[in-house]
């Protein structure tokens, strides 16, 4: 089965570094470099150590992280409270019907008070749906979540790229997965045209 970076701890002699957050992981080594490491598999109920050869676990950081749900108690990335879970309702009419999601109570009080723009009370939705490998990395080095924008916005029914847990703020209404920063700071790109999504 093919190692995956958010389901490994790597144990060594050597001294090593690892975040499985971001997914960057750097080794420190005082000489020779090791053609295997020793592995901790994650899960399960008795503990396992692999020894896994470094050109596989190099293959497999150099893939976006898939982001695991259900999540486990999200925290705002705004304000920094934990927020509210919540299924949508039977007469969503923008295709989620059921779908689980958190928001944010804290941010919700202050836009119902002017404080802030509506949107930004949203995290995520709590699903699986629209992610998939290929898709474009967000902030996290985790593939992004492809949605739908809904009939109240700017760009109704056209898709877009966001971050799959809410944890950072990415977000792309290109098809390339480019931000609006990256389109204004490069040459005009062909790819960077609006979509409509297809893997919801």
């Amino acid at each position: 089965m093919p190692l995956q970076p958010s389901q490994v701890r790597a144990l060594t002699s050597q001294r090593l570094v690892a975040s499985t957050l971001t997914g960057r992981y750097s080794t420190q080594f005082d000489g020779l470099m090791a053609a295997t490491m020793l592995v901790q598999t994650l899960g399960g109920s008795s503990t396992t150590y692999i020894n896994v050869p470094m050109s596989e676990i190099l293959h497999a950081l150099s893939r976006p992280l898939q982001p695991q749900f259900p999540l486990n108690s999200p925290l705002c990335r705004r304000c920094g409270w934990r927020p509210r879970y919540r299924c949508t309702v039977t007469g969503n009419q923008n295709g989620n019907v059921g779908r689980p999601y958190y928001i944010c109570v804290r941010c919700h009080w202050n836009c119902s008070q002017g404080l802030q723009d509506h949107h930004k009370r949203w995290i995520t939705w709590d699903d699986d749906r629209g992610i998939r490998g290929s898709n474009p990395r967000c902030y996290c080095g985790a593939a992004s979540r492809q949605d739908r924008a809904g009939a109240e916005s700017s760009m109704p029914g056209l898709g877009f790229w966001t971050c799959a847990t809410g944890e950072c703020d990415y977000f792309s209404k290109f098809q390339n997965g480019w931000t609006d920063k990256e389109r204004a700071l490069s040459l005009p790109n062909p790819q960077c045209v609006k979509f409509v999504p297809w893997l919801l």
